[in-house]
């Protein structure tokens, strides 16, 4: 499958939310077959978050090395989903979609199911970040600040108690 809206030309990443199911997007320039097979379902894929200035900075690991950090705030959409409540022991779907951005095709899809205390402890957050505004402006701002206070590592560190392992 190819999308136009996904030749970026660009490594980066990206993650969504809906009221039921997270969506990541890696985009990947050019990706080798070598290289996807650091996504696929037989490498460990880990989910971390932590809360900075008001906006979720997701840490995605996929196998033995590519890390990917994704800022997220529902307080940039116009009309923020309203989260499904969770029954006992439901986590959140993630879809994963790897993107070889050159050209704008799909290059793997795979889902996983986040686990209900970690999903819990998010939605918390959710919900409140939900009731705040901010522009892009403020956005984009606060993401730089982050970034120019912690490196990657740190971010990794900061968010170890909101961790999810799947392999």
């Amino acid at each position: 499958m190819k999308e136009d809206e996904w030749v970026k030309n660009l490594d980066g990443g990206a993650i969504e939310y809906t009221e039921s199911e997270f969506f990541l997007f890696i985009f990947l320039k050019s990706i080798t077959e070598k290289e996807l097979e650091s996504y696929s379902s037989d490498m460990r894929f880990n989910l971390r978050f932590v809360i900075i200035g008001e906006i979720c900075f997701f840490i995605a690991r996929f196998g033995n090395g590519a890390v990917f950090d994704l800022p997220y705030s529902p307080s940039i959409c116009e009309n923020p989903m309203v989260s499904e409540k969770l029954s006992d022991d439901e986590g959140i779907t993630l879809n994963l979609f790897i993107i070889d951005s050159e050209v704008g095709e799909l290059k793997y899809m795979r889902s996983v199911e986040i686990g209900h205390e970690l999903c819990i402890k998010w939605l918390k957050w959710y919900e409140k970040a939900t009731q705040k505004k901010m522009t892009k402006e403020e956005f984009y701002s606060r993401i730089d600040t982050v970034y120019n206070k912690f490196s990657i590592e740190d971010l990794q560190d900061k968010s170890r108690d909101n961790s999810f392992s799947v392999k």
